[in-house]
């Protein structure tokens, strides 16, 4: 319990916590965005949260899911995440966050499950999410132009 509670004393940690339960399950590149922090911070925090037992991770295809784990302590711990989630708006931080994050699951849902949303859009460094020019989402079975 003592590892847990460290690993979610952490403020990027908590606001990914934060995330994950309003929004669960999420990619590395949905949280990226959400936060405004490079995948590989978000990646190796996630990590640190998988440890202490207060995530877990699936895998689809070369994407990872991650969601708040059923663990004991996460379990513990979940009411606090909630009560956070519950009170963004006092906290200008968390309330950017969820706003990004509503932004993002409609981008992602409008895309009616073409291609996941990391393939499909990329940051912009005004914190918008636009369309990827390199690749066009295409649905199963239809040859790429």
């Amino acid at each position: 319990m003592a590892e847990s509670l460290r690993a979610a004393a952490d403020e990027t940690r908590l606001r990914l916590l934060r995330l994950l339960v309003v929004g669960s399950p999420l990619c590395v590149c949905e949280m990226a965005e959400s936060l405004h922090v490079p995948h590989y911070t978000i990646s190796r925090q996630l990590n640190t949260l998988r440890r202490a037992g207060l995530v877990e991770s699936r895998r689809e295809g070369t994407y990872v899911f991650y969601s708040i784990a059923k663990s004991p302590a996460a379990v513990l711990l979940q009411p606090v995440f909630r009560q956070l989630s519950d009170a963004n708006g006092n906290d200008p931080i968390l309330a950017d966050d969820a706003s990004r994050l509503r932004r993002i699951v409609q981008v992602r849902d409008s895309q009616a499950r073409l291609t996941a949303y990391c393939e499909v859009v990329e940051p912009a460094s005004d914190g918008r999410v636009r369309p990827r020019r390199r690749r066009r989402a295409v649905a199963a079975g239809q040859e790429r132009g």
